[in-house]
């Protein structure tokens, strides 16, 4: 692989998305939060250093997380605020454990936003980042795979 074309991956891999895309996630958090899709040093860290051990989670994840992300849009779809809150629980533990940080937030805030509100109405332009970013880890996760597969 070419110095160059590495250096590009490198830098897909440690690429940031701003929650702030969503108008009124700015009003809650008006800092901002520039978060990485995948934090790759934390990720080896939370493993003791132990790539292979981060290679059968980063497999894992790439193999189950879209069953998640499915039932999240499936319980989106049945406006079942308690479903999508418990969806978005479960989706968030993974996220942190494997450090795709923005992954965490989002889901976190998607959370937060079920326990605190009747209606999905909050939740939708949310969900919509959600999609983008949880697209966003899996790409960083299969590249940091491809690379060291």
């Amino acid at each position: 692989m070419s110095e160059e074309k590495s250096g590009s991956l490198e830098s897909d891999l440690d690429k940031n998305i701003s929650l702030n895309e969503v108008g009124h996630m700015e009003e809650d958090n008006s800092d901002g939060i520039d978060l990485a899709i995948w934090d790759q040093a934390d990720a080896l860290k939370r493993v003791m250093g132990k790539e292979t051990i981060l290679k059968v989670l980063i497999a894992s994840f790439l193999s189950d997380m879209p069953g998640y992300a499915k039932t999240l849009a499936d319980d989106i779809e049945r406006k079942d605020i308690e479903a999508v809150s418990k969806s978005a629980h479960a989706l968030k533990g993974v996220a942190g454990n494997l450090s795709t940080l923005a992954l965490a937030e989002i889901t976190k805030r998607i959370e937060l936003v079920c326990r605190g509100s009747a209606s999905l109405d909050e939740v939708l332009p949310l969900y919509a980042l959600f999609e983008e970013i949880f697209q966003e880890s899996c790409d960083a996760l299969s590249a940091w795979q491809a690379l060291h597969g």
